[in-house]
Formats: C-alpha cells, structure tokens, sequence
C-alpha cells in the first residue's frame, strides 16, 4: 500500500478573480446591518403601530433607508471603481 505525505502537497495561490474592493469582511458587516434593520423594521411597525410620519415617512421604514444608505454605498461604490476600471462582470450587471 502507497502512502501519501500531504505536507509536502503544494498549496495553490488565492485566485487572481477575487475581488478585492468589497472584502468578506465588509460584506458581512453589511448583511448583518441589514438583519438588524429588518428587525428595527418590524418591531416599529408592528411594536408601535400608532406613531406619526415624520416627513411623509412611516417611522418604520426608517430603520430600512439607513441601512439603504450605510449599506449601499460602499457596493455601489466598488461597482463605480470595477467600472472605471474596465472590469465587467455580472455583478455589474446585477447592480
């Protein structure tokens, strides 16, 4: 029976494709803000089902426009930089 030694195995180098402007990192934070804010979400809307609009803006769609706001410009952002940069993509696409 043969054995394999895996320690001597090479290990490939991170792809050349991934892309760098929105790391996981970022990504995730923006997910999970966007959790709470569909939380904050419902809580309002059906918590405190009375409370007058402020500006012609339910207070419970609130929550979702600030997560709009802090969540949506960084992505759009690295897609105007993916644009510049002539890398089309299907996330171009998508956005």
């Amino acid at each position: 029976m043969m054995s394999i030694d895996i320690a001597n195995v090479p290990v490939p180098n991170r792809p050349a494709n991934i892309d760098h402007t929105t790391p996981k990192r970022l990504q995730s934070g923006i997910a999970g803000l966007a959790l709470i804010g569909i939380a904050l979400h419902l809580i309002v809307r059906y918590g405190f089902p009375g409370l007058p609009e402020a500006g012609g803006i339910p207070p419970c769609d609130l929550p979702l426009l600030v997560v709009l706001a802090l969540g949506g410009t960084p992505l759009v952002g690295a897609l105007l930089m993916k644009m510049v940069r002539k890398e089309f993509g299907s996330d171009l696409l998508a956005g």
